[in-house]
C-alpha cells in the first residue's frame, strides 16, 4: 500500500493488512502493570490527608490565605485586627 493510495477518494482499504492482534479487540490481552505505582500513589493520598488534618488540628489555615503587608504582617491579624483588606501604595520608578 503506497501513500499515494490513502489520498484517492474511491480507495476502498483492500490491501490494508490488520494486525492478528487486534482482530479480536484490544481488551484480549490486558492486565495491570502500575500496580506498584498505585500502591504508593495510594500511600502518598494518605501521608498528604495525615498532613493536611495535623495542620488544620494544630496550625492556623487562615494564614495561608490572608494578605500580608509590607512589615509582613498579616491583614486582620498580628495588630492589624481593624484593617482585613490589602492596600499597597506602589512608587513608579524611573
Amino acid at each position: 500500500m503506497s501513500r499515494e493510495s490513502l489520498r484517492e477518494p474511491t480507495y476502498l482499504g483492500e490491501d490494508y493488512m490488520v494486525d492478528q492482534d487486534l482482530l479480536k479487540g484490544p481488551l484480549s490481552n490486558r492486565r495491570c502493570t502500575d500496580c506498584l505505582f498505585l500502591i504508593i500513589f495510594i500511600g502518598f493520598i494518605g501521608l498528604m490527608a495525615y498532613i493536611c488534618s495535623e495542620s488544620v488540628k494544630n496550625g492556623d489555615p487562615s494564614q495561608l490565605i490572608t494578605p500580608v503587608d509590607y512589615d509582613g504582617k498579616l491583614c486582620g491579624l498580628q495588630g492589624k485586627e481593624g484593617y482585613n483588606y490589602l492596600y499597597y501604595i506602589l512608587q513608579a520608578t524611573q
